[in-house]
């Protein structure tokens, strides 16, 4: 498991609001949350080598990226569900406060990286080949409401 905080995530475009239906507006949320918006924005914050990557912005917004291959969908989404019900429930809010220990780690250290030219050609390469395929995908969001995971439930 990964989390990402991401300052700006949404670079310009407004938080979803909660319980709003999605419009043409949140699919530039969902591009940001898949890709990272290429290069020059987070892509560099995606990792796809990690199970599961929680994504989280300065302004509230948040996603998730999971490899399927380890882990059935469901307990994602079981385990999704729980963290919003958590994050919405009363008596649990003031348990989401930093802890002290977190605010006394030592202070990042940049690393320096000793690349050879033909490193630099290949990070070169794969920028260009990222930002070629952020650029080719096209993403539509549709919020399907005739029914949803209760629908069988009252049939029953």
């Amino acid at each position: 498991m990964y989390l990402c905080p991401l300052p700006g995530c949404t670079h310009g475009h407004p938080p979803a609001e909660v319980g709003k239906p999605m419009d043409a507006d949140d699919e530039p949320l969902a591009l940001q949350m898949l890709h990272g918006g290429g290069v020059g924005m987070n892509a560099g914050n995606r990792w796809f080598d990690k199970t599961m990557q929680f994504i989280i912005g300065t302004d509230g917004t948040c996603g998730l990226n999971y490899e399927h291959s380890p882990s059935e969908g469901v307990a994602v989404v079981q385990l999704v569900e729980h963290l919003l019900r958590y994050i919405d429930s009363e008596t649990h809010k003031r348990k989401l406060t930093r802890a002290q220990s977190i605010c006394e780690l030592p202070y990042p250290r940049r690393l320096r990286w000793k690349l050879t030219s033909y490193t630099i050609d290949d990070i070169q390469r794969a920028t260009l080949t990222l930002d070629e395929s952020v650029n080719d995908l096209d993403l539509k969001l549709i919020r399907f409401t005739v029914f949803g995971k209760n629908f069988p439930n009252p049939k029953i």
